[in-house]
Order: C-alpha cells, then sequence, then structure tokens
C-alpha cells in the first residue's frame, strides 16, 4: 500500500467523522430545574418551585445539586426507538424513575476513553401521545471531582440514534487499533489497513458493501494459542477521594443503574462490584434498586466481589481491624445473597503487608487480586501468577493483572501489551480483566462491551470472553502450586509513601476508634460475666463500619479533599464520644461514698499513666487495689497521680481522710550550659539544650553516635501527587533545625523526670515534653505542635553506634527485616516504609528502637532511624495537617537483643489512658485466660455471634512460643477457630498450645453456667 502512513490518518478522520454522524440532533426540549446546596430528596419535588432554565445558563455552583425536569414530544419522523434525549448538565446526572436510579450520566473527560454518557432512550417514557416526562438528578462535580466553579445547562436536545453507523464506527475503531498495535508488521496488518481503506472509498455509493468488508475482516478466527481474557465489567468506586463520601452515595446509585441498563442490552454481559459498604448505601438509599441487584446476582449477571467492607488501606490499620473488614464484609454478603466471595479485592491500594496472607486465609479466603504493583516508579513487579508467603508461611494464590489497570477499555491494543508483559504465559493460558469507567464509577458503556463482542474469536487479538472473576480464579486453581513464583511478606509499593503520614489527625482519629473499640469489647465481656451471659454489643458494630469505612485507600492515607477530612473528623469525635458513653455504661459501678474510685486499664499490656483527681484530695492518703502508685503531683487543676495497672485490670482507689499527705517532693533538674543529665532506671542521659539527647549510657556502654531526637524540617516537594508521594532526592537537601528553643521546665518527682521545650522550627511552634517513667528504659516524647508549613516534612532523628545490616520493622501482629545498607536497587527504592509500632535495629546483644502510636512513616540508613511526624502538601487537600497536632513516640536503648525486647508490647503502651469512675467496682477483673508465654494478646471480646468469649493471641517475635490455656473453672468448652470464630478443634484446660513464629490465634470460650 502507497504511504500507508496517509492511509491511516485517512481512516482515523473517518471513523471520527462516522462517530459524529451518529447522533442527529432534532429540537431543542425545554427543561425546568431546582436546585440547592445539599442533595434534593425525592420526596421533596412534589410542590416545588420548577424554573425554566435555557441553554447555556448556570444552575449551581461546584458541588450544589440540582432536579431537572425535562419535558418534550418525539418527533413522528423517526421510529421511537431510534429516539432519545441528549441532555449535558455539565456534570455528573441520573434519569429516575419513582426516585430510582434507571441511567447514570457522565461528563465527558477529555483523557478518559468512551467516559461521557449523555444519551438516554426515550422508549421507557414516552406515552400514547408521543409525549414524555423525565426526572433527572444533578451534581455539580465531574467525574473526578470539582473541574470547575460553576455547572451550566449545555445540551437539552431530541435526537436521533442511528445504529447502523454506530455498528460500523466500532468495528472499524477496533479493528484500527488492532491493526497498528500487532507486532512487527505481518499480514494481518496490511490486510487489515487494506480493508479499512476499501470501506472509506466506497462508503458513500455502498452502505452495505463497507459493513460487509468490516464484517470479513471480524470473522477471522483467533489462534489456537492466544490468551484467554476473563473480562468482568467494573465501576471502581472510590467511596470518597476528589468528592465527600456523600457523593459516592449517589455515584454508587448511578453506577449500580447503569450496569443493570448493559445487562438487559447484552445477554452475554456480566457485571461486578466490590464493597459491602457500597451495597449497604445502595440498599438504604435506593431500595429498589437494590431489589434489582439482588435479582441479577442470583440470575449469574451480577458478581459480588471481595469479601470486605471496603478496599482498605493495608498499612495503616490494626491487625484487628483488617480482620474486622472481613468479618463484617463476609457477614454482610452472607446474609444478603447466601455466599461470600472467595477472594480479596484491592486493585487499588498503596502496598500490602507483610502479614495480610495470615489474616485473608485465617478469614477463610483463598486468592487475592491487585494491580497496584504496576505503578512500582522503580522496580518492575516481574509476577503476574504467584504464591504470596506471609511472615508466618501462610500463602494465598496471588494475581497481579498483566493489563496493570482496573479501568480497562476493552481495546486490542491494551491486551497484546499485557499479553507480552504477562510473566507467566508460559504456564497460563488467560489472565482477568477489569473494564468500565472506574474511580469515580460509571462502569462499562456500550463501547466497551462492543470491543469485547468483536475480541471474542478475531484473529491477531486475545480472546475476549466475558466472565465472572471467579471463574478466573477456579481456572488458576487448576494450575500446579510448584508452577507458581513465590514472593515473600510485604508486597512494597515504590510510590505514594506520603500516605504513611498525610493528614495526621485522620491517622490519628484511626488509632484512637481503634483503642476505644478494644475497650468497648473487653468491657462488654466483664459485664457479660457479670450478668452470666455473653452478646455483643449491637451498638458497637456501626461504629465498626465507620471506622472500617474510613480506612478506605483514599482516605485514611490522607489522598483525598478537604470536605472528606471534614465529614472524618465530625464522624470520628461522634463515635469517640459514643464510645465513651458505652465504657462508662458497661464499667458498672456502684456508690461507695466520698473519696472512693473503680479503675480500669482495658489495655492488653501493663500501662502507666496520669489520672487527675479533685484538689481536695491533696492533703489525703491513698490506697489501692490492683495498682500501684508511682508518683503524685500538684497541678492547678487539681491532684494528679501516676498509675500503673496490670493488662486489662480493675482496680480501686481510695483517699483515706487524717491520713499522711501522699505529695512527693519536685525537685528541679540541674541546667548546666543549657544540658540536663539524667541518671534514672539503670540509664544515664544528656539532654540537650535543643531538646535532643546527646548521649544515652546503659551498664556502662553508650548508645548514640550522634544527637538524637534531633527534629528537622525537609523539604517536601514529589514531583507528582503531593499528598501521596514523597521523592527520594528530599534526602539531596540540607534539611532546616530549630531557630530557636527554650526550656519551659525540667523536674522530678522520684523516679520520674520530666522536660519541657518550647522549639520553633520554620513558621511552626512545638511543645515537647520528655518523659522518663519509674522503672522503665524508654525516653516518652510528646508533642504539641502549631503547624503552619506548606510543602515541608518534620522529621525526627536518631543516630545510634549500633552496627546493623537490617532495621526490624513492627507490622499488624509481627514483624518484618527491611535492609539499612541497601545492596540492590530494589532495597534502595524502599527509602521511606511503613511500620505500625515500632523500628529498631540491634547487635546481638543491643538493641535502639523508636517506638510510634499512630505514626506510621519511617526511614533507616545505616546506623540512622527516623521517623516522619507531619506533612503539608496542599494539591487536593489545601489545608492539609495544618493547624494543630498533639502525638507521642518513644526511644528505648537496652543491652539485650532484639528478641528479649518486648517492643510491641512497649509500643501498646505507648500514649495510654487508665480509666477512673467514682464508687466500687462492681464487674469484676477476670481470671487470666492464658499463660501467654511469649504471646501478646490483640483482643477480649464476646463473640460475633452466641454465648461466648474470643480471645485472640499472636506470636509477634519470629519464634515458635507454648502458651498454656487456662480458666478450666472458668470455661465450660474451648475451640481453636479460624480468624471469623468458626470452630477448628477443641482444646482442653491447662493445654499448651503449640503457636508457629507470627501465628495469629483465635480461641473461642464458652463460660460454665
Amino acid at each position: 500500500m502507497q504511504n500507508e502512513k496517509i492511509h491511516l490518518e485517512r481512516i482515523k478522520r473517518f471513523i471520527e467523522k462516522r462517530k459524529n454522524e451518529m447522533y442527529k440532533m432534532l429540537d431543542e426540549v425545554s427543561a425546568e430545574y431546582i436546585k440547592s446546596d445539599d442533595p434534593i430528596p425525592y420526596a421533596a419535588l412534589e410542590g416545588a418551585d420548577w424554573q425554566p432554565i435555557k441553554i447555556g445558563e448556570i444552575w449551581n455552583k461546584v458541588w450544589g445539586s440540582a432536579w431537572f425536569r425535562v419535558r418534550g414530544k418525539i418527533s413522528e419522523d423517526y421510529p421511537l426507538e431510534k429516539q432519545g434525549l441528549y441532555f449535558d448538565s455539565d456534570g455528573e446526572g441520573c434519569v429516575m424513575i419513582d426516585g430510582c436510579p434507571y441511567m447514570g450520566l457522565t461528563p465527558k473527560v477529555d483523557w478518559y476513553h468512551n467516559a461521557a454518557k449523555h444519551y438516554i432512550p426515550l422508549t421507557p417514557f414516552v406515552d400514547e401521545k408521543g409525549e414524555f416526562e423525565l426526572l433527572i438528578e444533578a451534581a455539580a462535580n465531574d467525574l473526578f471531582g470539582a473541574a470547575k466553579e460553576e455547572y451550566g445547562l449545555r445540551v437539552c436536545s431530541l435526537c436521533v440514534f442511528d445504529e447502523e453507523v454506530y455498528q460500523l464506527a466500532m468495528d472499524m475503531e477496533l479493528l484500527n487499533d488492532l491493526a497498528i498495535n500487532l507486532p512487527g508488521k505481518p499480514a494481518r496488518r496490511a490486510k487489515i489497513i487494506y480493508g479499512l481503506n476499501q470501506i472509506c472509498n466506497i462508503y458513500a455509493d455502498d452502505v452495505a458493501g463497507a459493513r460487509e468488508i468490516a464484517k470479513d475482516l471480524l470473522s477471522k478466527p483467533a489462534h489456537a494459542s492466544a490468551m484467554e481474557v476473563y473480562s468482568v465489567g467494573h465501576a471502581h468506586l472510590d467511596l470518597a477521594w476528589l468528592w465527600p463520601v456523600r457523593e459516592s452515595h449517589r455515584k454508587g446509585g448511578r453506577s449500580f443503574a447503569n450496569a443493570l441498563r448493559m445487562l438487559e442490552l447484552y445477554p452475554e454481559y456480566i457485571f461486578g462490584a466490590s464493597q459491602a459498604q457500597l451495597y449497604q448505601w445502595i440498599k438504604d438509599d435506593y431500595p429498589a434498586l437494590y431489589e434489582e441487584v439482588k435479582e441479577a446476582v442470583k440470575g449469574g449477571r451480577w458478581e459480588v466481589q471481595g469479601a470486605t467492607w471496603t478496599e482498605f488501606d493495608t498499612n495503616l490499620p490494626s491487625g484487628e481491624s483488617l480482620i474486622r473488614q472481613f468479618v463484617y464484609g463476609r457477614k454482610f454478603f452472607m446474609e444478603e445473597f447466601g455466599f461470600v466471595p472467595n477472594y480479596l479485592w484491592l486493585p487499588d491500594c498503596f502496598g500490602f503487608s507483610g502479614n495480610l496472607p495470615q489474616i485473608i486465609k485465617g478469614c477463610g479466603v483463598d486468592f487475592f487480586i491487585t494491580q497496584k504493583l504496576s505503578w512500582n516508579e522503580t522496580n518492575v513487579f516481574d509476577k503476574h501468577l504467584f504464591m504470596w508467603q506471609g511472615i508466618d508461611g501462610s500463602e494465598v494464590r496471588a494475581h497481579q493483572l498483566p493489563t496493570n489497570d482496573y479501568n480497562s477499555s476493552n481495546n486490542p491494543a491494551s491486551f497484546i501489551i499485557a499479553e507480552g508483559r504477562y510473566e507467566q504465559a508460559e504456564i497460563a493460558d488467560g489472565f482477568l480483566n477489569l473494564y468500565g469507567i472506574g474511580d469515580g464509577g460509571g462502569g462499562p458503556t456500550r463501547n466497551h462491551i462492543e470491543y469485547g463482542l468483536r475480541q471474542r474469536d478475531l484473529e491477531g487479538a486475545c480472546k475476549f470472553r466475558f466472565s465472572k472473576a471467579q471463574t478466573f480464579f477456579d481456572y488458576y486453581a487448576t494450575i500446579p502450586e510448584e508452577l507458581l513464583p513465590k514472593a515473600y511478606t510485604e508486597l512494597y509499593l515504590e510510590f505514594h509513601r506520603g500516605t504513611y503520614t498525610t493528614q495526621g489527625q485522620m491517622k490519628k482519629d484511626n488509632f484512637v476508634s481503634e483503642r476505644l473499640l478494644g475497650a468497648a469489647e473487653w468491657f462488654a465481656v466483664l459485664s457479660g460475666l457479670h450478668k452470666g451471659k455473653q452478646e455483643y454489643p449491637e451498638e458497637l458494630r456501626p461504629i465498626w463500619e465507620d471506622t472500617l469505612l474510613l480506612q478506605f485507600h483514599d482516605i485514611l492515607p490522607g489522598s483525598s479533599i478537604t470536605k472528606v477530612y471534614e465529614d472524618s473528623r465530625e464522624m470520628s469525635q461522634k463515635n469517640h464520644d459514643k464510645l465513651a458513653e458505652i465504657i462508662d455504661e458497661l464499667f458498672i459501678c456502684e456508690d461507695s461514698g466520698e473519696g472512693r474510685y473503680a479503675l480500669a486499664n482495658p489495655a492488653p499490656v501493663e500501662v502507666a499513666a496520669w489520672l487527675s483527681f479533685p484538689l481536695e484530695y491533696k492533703d489525703a492518703g491513698v490506697e489501692l487495689e490492683g495498682a500501684v502508685l508511682e508518683a503524685t503531683k500538684l497541678r492547678e487543676d487539681g491532684l494528679a497521680l501516676l498509675i500503673k495497672m496490670p493488662a486489662f485490670s480493675i482496680g480501686s482507689l481510695s483517699f483515706e481522710g487524717g491520713a499522711s499527705a501522699a505529695i512527693a517532693k519536685r525537685e528541679e533538674l540541674l541546667v548546666k550550659d543549657g544540658e540536663i543529665a539524667i541518671d534514672v532506671n539503670g540509664m544515664q542521659l544528656i539532654i540537650t539544650e535543643h531538646g535532643g539527647i546527646s548521649s544515652y549510657v546503659r551498664d556502662g556502654r553508650e548508645f548514640l553516635a550522634g544527637e538524637s531526637n534531633l527534629i528537622q524540617l525537609w523539604e517536601d516537594e514529589p514531583n507528582n501527587w503531593g499528598a501521596w508521594d514523597i521523592n527520594h532526592y528530599y534526602r539531596e537537601t540540607t534539611p532546616k533545625l530549630a531557630q530557636e528553643t527554650k526550656l519551659i521546665e525540667a523536674y522530678r518527682i522520684g523516679d520520674y523526670h520530666k522536660i519541657c521545650h518550647e522549639i520553633k522550627i520554620g513558621n511552626s511552634t512545638i511543645l515537647q515534653s520528655m518523659e522518663i517513667l519509674p522503672g522503665e528504659s524508654q525516653v516518652r516524647i510528646s508533642h504539641e505542635v502549631d503547624w503552619n508549613e506548606h510543602h515541608k516534612m518534620l522529621r525526627v532523628a536518631f543516630t545510634s553506634n549500633i552496627m546493623s545490616q537490617s532495621v526490624e520493622c513492627g507490622i499488624q501482629m509481627g514483624r518484618i527485616t527491611r535492609s539499612a545498607r541497601p545492596q540492590n536497587i530494589w532495597e534502595k527504592a524502599r527509602f521511606d516504609f511503613p511500620a505500625q509500632g515500632f523500628i529498631a535495629q540491634s547487635e546481638p546483644d543491643r538493641t535502639v528502637g523508636i517506638l510510634s502510636a499512630g505514626k506510621y512513616g519511617f526511614s533507616a540508613l545505616e546506623n540512622m532511624m527516623d521517623l516522619t511526624l507531619l506533612r503539608s502538601p496542599a494539591d487536593v487537600d489545601p489545608t492539609a495537617d495544618i493547624g494543630k497536632h498533639s502525638y507521642t513516640y518513644g526511644f528505648v536503648c537496652e543491652n539485650k537483643g532484639i528478641d528479649d525486647m518486648p517492643l510491641h508490647a512497649m509500643a501498646e503502651a505507648l500514649d495510654r489512658e487508665l480509666i477512673s469512675k467514682p464508687g466500687a467496682p462492681v464487674i469484676k477483673p477476670m481470671q487470666d485466660l492464658i499463660e501467654q508465654n511469649g504471646v501478646n494478646i490483640s483482643a477480649i471480646k464476646p463473640a460475633e455471634e452466641g454465648d461466648a468469649i474470643v480471645l485472640r493471641f499472636y506470636e509477634p517475635s519470629g519464634r515458635e512460643a507454648f502458651p498454656v490455656l487456662k480458666g478450666g473453672e472458668f470455661t465450660r468448652e474451648t475451640h481453636k477457630c479460624n480468624m471469623i470464630e468458626q470452630p477448628i478443634e477443641a482444646l482442653r484446660a491447662d493445654e499448651s498450645i503449640k503457636v508457629r513464629p507470627f501465628e495469629i490465634v483465635t480461641l473461642k470460650l464458652e463460660q460454665k453456667k
């Protein structure tokens, strides 16, 4: 063919002309509207004051809402089935019938293939007179949030849709895409281009002949070895991101309605949607639509995907939260649909915890799917089908989609590229494909499905198959396990490292929610023991659901807009207040006179904390039961007692009149040349005038090689994705140090020490409190920060003299090892990483560690470790992190190897509170359920169902443990269960239980009556 390039341009222009001819605009249709700042309920339309609106007129500002009422009459010149309304409100919309979503409408997105949805077939709306009326709910936002400040009516017109022109355009567009993307220059390419050019030659005179040419080109069968593409229609919906949660409710309704319309139009089509939370919203907001969905599920056309409440972040939530994602997701799906999907569905999360395989398996799921590892910015993840092994040895079959996409357009190019990169092509005959408009919802358009229809058996293309994801996993299960490569522990994403820190208040709220929920569940157990029956408190379930919602992968990581975090703050505060009320109700006490208090420690570890009491007791003696008094001090507003209590304990306190005062003497610490020397608990420290630590000696051995607790302000200007990313080159810049530091106070009360500095750094102020509690080997450091930075990052560094090749990092219910002296490009890419509770470096008999409570971003290089405290990106949320913050971290040095350091327990004890309540406790402390012998307790809670107590614990250090089951007089029957509380085997009281390294164990104990 002479000058192929010119012919290809001709073909491209021809296709565009045909696409422009698909819609023939007839007359404009009159429209009326009502508007509001917030969504308008359907019931409010009755008696509404509708106002006329003209094309081009603004109907609301961004994030506003409206309803349009469109009335008209069809043309007598064209068949009804060809007529429709072309409606473009500039934003998202939904055609509603009796308040139920019928069809979603989406504005054009220039860079997003086939996103726009404007055409509404009129057949369902026309009466016997040829007249129609449509009600359209509109949202003043684009598919990806606020794209402009105002939204106006662009088009409202009767139109004729030419199906034959559309089909030819689809034929040609698909064939053209196939031809130009076939590897090399095979004969198939030449024949397709020749045929398409022939269509251009004859179309004006012979439309039927043009269609025959296309039909012939599409009739050539696929190669026998072509990959099978198991394809399920999908509408990936972020439950919040560039829009608030409020809009996700409506996006869900639009997406589900669109899916149902496509199911009606295409008998082969299969659609799927994940996230129990989304289904719950549809059930609550649009019950009629939900019933349609349930019927589609029963009919096998709609796939319920995933087994969890949301598509959650896996780096930041606690281990208990990860388990509850499955508990709540499974419960919803089983109750609503009678089954639970057998795979974890996380296509868009920012890395995956090394203990997730154990949790997946422990929650009754066998498969895992993502595509996010294709986003690595440095290294190409080299596995698409693989066994993923967690830190305990648990394994799940994992699939990294070779399409590198969860919003595929189904064009041949995407499949040709995917087939070429498919690492397991030698052992597999197919892969999974998710297609449709996503992130902001929407789902597949006709184009997506038409592309699929044409590629079911097409020479040069992969074999497209309308399929459920589970059908692919059933096929995947037939591939022998020994043929699959393995990936071990964490699946680290070399991208979006800033999400470990961004939106610090959101992360703190989540941290507090998790701890309060754990406390409430423990109190519920004690209340159940008092009443003689265990029953899970129903009022905790909606709070768990809210907490799990806020752990969605664009909320908790900090990558959403301002409104999302305003809403999440309000939701969290409301739940914290409710949890405090629930705990108070469950902590049953009785009046026992003045000066008597019940005490409780609902934590799984020993806790020492200050409690405040009325100043009138300053001269009274103190008697404690089940607790130890460590120190006392007077404040302006009352008497403060530093009290230590064992894990999961109830105690009491009495102020005894006439006894000697319990106030210990406060001594000011000596300040010499701005430095303060401390000698306590077997350690000698020097605190610098800047609030740092220049020396930390234990048993005559120095642990530091440079000033530590060094607060630094770093540049934080990543190339892209400000809220998400930290780029490695920040380390090439020079951080700012504090420009001014002032000592506020420095004193001791017995072995309790406290030093406070006011630190000015950049435009921000930090009130830093360093505390050493009696008997502890750690320094607790708390900050109250007035943060006023943009594109800066606050970090705190510790430099030890430990010689270690690695750094141990806490994760949910375990730990993993990362390199501190990177040897290759994979290790160098982990320059910042997530951790939970601690990171530590060690020699055989020495360990240094950073402890954290609600802070998750760390780095380690050689003998330096640091913790990211705050960021200040200003892209999706210009106000991100600006304002007041408070948090606590710790630093510990011990002459012990790391396996002898209870780092998980030390981190659990950090920033904890004890509870005091006037009166005497009526509920009693429960006897120990196990002799721990090296395991850590994660939860003591009422069973989700039935009259039983659930005890969950884990081995934290990577070595076998042998806890002993106790409570023979207390329990009637004990079962070892999976994590969703299904019994596996019966256990005997006083029996030693072998626990594998890092194993999570769940026991269900039935109480004797």
